[in-house]
């Protein structure tokens, strides 16, 4: 079981002990992402998490730092999200204090040295090119800048070229100054430890992180009244797209409802698209639904990639299946199955100390309010048939509809009369 203290800076702390392991995992979470920069300063979250281990006063250089980690077995990353931004080192349990040491260190004594910088932003432009290369990740940008125009939640979080190109140290500076504060943070420790040491390690080394007054943010207002279509050309032996609605944000109550519609939908080899597109039709390699859920808003989507002379039929085929589970309710059987899966994930995904820490934390950053993993199986053994059939009359209509495609193609007329739920 969780426990969750605060520092005299307001800090919230997280402890999640496992005795089972032999490791110790301590992670620092961030309430600032994508979605709080400017289209001018897309890739800033991104770019000053890459450039926070670069180098400190204590520790001069990346290779310092990693040399320090790594020479106790540790490992260490980051990732930047739309809502948060996370960094951790994982160490054997009898080296905790060095995670500790080290992980603040770069977060509060990063020097961030121009000619680092300056190595680390063509880095991340190779990064770029990368997903640039990938079809599968491309069409997510493509949609997310389809769904949310105009706005921070349809940046790319790596940012673009032209942005990344000129991105500044000041800026990086100023960034830190306004979000790295302590009402801002949750520091968590997962893992094998004595619960009074650690204690003791968090008000050093993080009791000295300062406070002060947090941005708001900009939400996102939905002005979506018809079918909303996108097609970015490249030459491709595949096509990858994504199809699907907005829907309310992560702290809405039916964000349960959400995840169970989705289970019984797309997750899994047994789901409703899996058995039509693959099994039965051999249509794609892969076809699954998700719901990514935002402060203010989310969606529900369908993502799969199949064949390009296919690319109708398999649209046409996942619009068939979402009508056919707005129109109808579902079987007992295949209700208790999407539960039994999305239960069943859930504790597999939470045997690490680094992924219950995360969970946790998560959770406190952006809900101020924790459930457990047997709270949560419980909000979802809640969900009915009933439950779900209305849900789906409200999320799945034409007039939100969107679709982003990633393919050989240029014109966009084919797709667009195919956009109807009918």
């Amino acid at each position: 079981m969780y426990q969750k203290e605060v520092l005299s800076n307001n800090l919230r702390f997280i402890k999640v002990p496992m005795l089972s392991v032999e490791s110790v995992t301590v992670q620092i979470f961030v309430r600032v992402g994508g979605r709080d920069e400017t289209k001018e300063k897309m890739g800033l979250s991104h770019f000053l998490e890459h450039t926070v281990f670069k180098g400190t006063r204590k520790r001069p250089s990346a290779k310092k730092i990693s040399e320090e980690i790594e020479r106790v077995g540790g490992v260490y990353n980051a990732a930047t999200g739309t809502e948060y931004t996370m960094f951790y080192v994982k160490v054997p349990r009898e080296k905790i204090e060095v995670a500790f040491d080290v992980l603040s260190d770069v977060l509060l004594n990063s020097v961030f040295k121009k000619e680092a910088l300056e190595k680390e932003r063509q880095v991340i432009i190779e990064e770029i090119n990368v997903y640039e290369d990938m079809p599968m990740v491309k069409v997510e940008s493509v949609f997310s800048g389809l769904l949310f125009p105009d706005h921070a939640l349809g940046y790319d979080l790596t940012g673009i070229k032209e942005t990344v190109g000129k991105l500044a140290r000041e800026d990086v500076l100023d960034y830190l100054g306004r979000h790295y504060l302590a009402q801002n943070m949750v520091l968590s420790v997962a893992g094998n430890f004595k619960p009074e040491k650690v204690d003791k390690m968090a008000r050093h080394y993080f009791g000295a992180v300062r406070k002060g007054t947090i941005p708001g943010v900009l939400r996102f207002v939905d002005r979506q009244k018809s079918p909303q279509l996108k097609v970015f050309f490249k030459k491709t032996d595949q096509t990858h797209l994504c199809l699907g609605f907005k829907t309310f944000g992560y702290q809405d109550k039916e964000r349960f409802k959400l995840r169970v519609l989705s289970a019984v939908l797309g997750q899994g080899a047994s789901s409703r698209l899996f058995e039509r597109l693959r099994e039965r039709e051999g249509l794609c390699y892969y076809v699954s639904s998700d719901a990514d859920l935002f402060l203010e808003t989310g969606v529900f989507y369908v993502k799969a990639g199949v064949d390009n002379r296919r690319v109708e039929k398999a649209i046409k085929l996942i619009l068939k299946e979402l009508l056919k589970i707005r129109n109808s309710r579902m079987t007992q059987k295949e209700l208790k199955r999407a539960k039994e899966y999305l239960k069943g994930t859930l504790k597999l995904s939470l045997e690490s100390s680094d992924a219950q820490g995360s969970f946790y934390a998560t959770q406190e950053l952006l809900f101020s309010r924790v459930l457990t993993s047997d709270q949560i199986a419980q909000k979802i053994d809640e969900v009915t048939s009933d439950d779900l059939l209305d849900l789906t009359k409200r999320v799945i209509v034409e007039e939100k509809l969107n679709l982003a495609l990633v393919g050989p193609f240029e014109r966009e007329e084919t797709f667009k009369k195919l956009l109807r739920l009918t």
